[in-house]
């Protein structure tokens, strides 16, 4: 039996009624009928977290990026944010890759180019 898609607008009240099912599909989607591109996943494990899917460039998969945990941020800024990052077509997924592997290459430069004080400190320490 095909499931109906029902759009309606996400509040406190409903997001704590929402109950993964058993019989659907591995990971479910609960979307806001008020903010396109906003909804909350609910998990096997019972877990929800408010999330935000959009597409990085035309013609591309859809991508899911996690706000936050249901439970830990209210449904009001978690739609706030999720309406900002489509407003501003951002992608949190690649910036947060792109942060981590410029961490990786500064982490990477400072063992290769220690600086003086570095070199001091290190060699005080043994």
């Amino acid at each position: 039996m095909k499931k109906r898609k029902v759009n309606r607008e996400l509040t406190e009240e409903l997001v704590a009624l929402l109950k993964y099912d058993p019989e659907g599909s591995k990971v479910q989607y609960v979307w806001d009928g008020k903010t396109t591109g906003f909804c909350v996943r609910l998990y096997p494990s019972g877990k929800k977290s408010y999330v935000v899917g959009y597409r990085a460039r035309p013609n591309t998969r859809m991508k899911f990026a996690v706000i936050g945990k249901v439970g830990q941020m209210k449904v009001r800024p978690a739609r706030d944010e999720a309406a900002r990052i489509l407003a501003n077509n951002e992608d949190p997924i690649q910036e947060k890759q792109d942060q981590v592997a410029q961490d990786a290459s500064n982490a990477l430069a400072a063992l290769r180019n220690p600086s003086m004080s570095k070199l001091i400190e290190d060699y005080f320490s043994y």
